[in-house]
């Protein structure tokens, strides 16, 4: 009896310690992309392609607008999203698209041919860049997730987006995260810091 309690003991230390040991890493992984995808599953499916990006002038695209920077001692960490709308003016519905890879790799840009064909279709798209968990802890993507949700909302006017119809949605991990952000609506925890967005 006595030796499980120790045993159960020095299994909780480690994993306390091990958390608190876990080093986090501004390099990106780059495991997970679209091309590597499409090359994985052109084995098995050789009629498929990939889908290229639009050129279309049907369009406005804002590439890499900062919504959220970062201060993590002296350095400086930007987020970025994008926002593809129709070029028609007006006030349109938005989608936030929140990209998969498994919470530690993939980016924003994984998004953009489907963004653009959204956009053609009278939505104004939305992809989203946010930390990965092995450059921040878990419910870090959530904060940054719901900062690009306030910038929207602040910079409605500008590119046209009707507030009251936001939605979110994600592939992957990006599901997870985008159920996460819609069902933890008005919960302070999950907000993050709203000063700098």
């Amino acid at each position: 009896m006595q030796v499980s309690k120790i045993f159960f003991l020095l299994i909780f230390l480690i994993l306390i310690f091990s958390e608190n040991c876990f080093a986090y890493t501004s390099e990106k992984d780059t495991s997970y992309t679209t091309y590597q995808t499409f090359q994985k599953i052109r084995k098995n499916h050789p009629e498929i392609r990939m889908v290229e990006e639009l050129k279309s002038n049907e369009i406005n695209q804002f590439e890499n607008l900062t919504y959220k920077t970062i201060t993590d001692g002296a350095d400086l960490r930007a987020l970025h999203l994008d926002i593809y709308r129709p070029k028609q003016f007006g006030k349109y519905p938005a989608i936030v698209l929140i990209h998969g890879g498994g919470w530690r790799s993939g980016n924003k840009s994984m998004e953009r041919p489907m963004a653009q064909r959204i956009a053609m279709q009278g939505y104004v798209a939305i992809p989203v860049e946010y930390r990965l968990s092995l450059e921040a802890k878990y419910p870090a993507a959530i904060h940054d997730i719901k900062a690009a949700i306030r910038f929207v909302k602040d910079n409605a006017e500008r590119y046209g987006i009707d507030t009251s119809k936001i939605a979110i949605e994600g592939e992957s991990a990006g599901g997870q995260l985008a159920t996460l952000v819609a069902m933890t609506n008005n919960v302070a925890k999950f907000d993050g810091e709203k000063s700098g967005s």
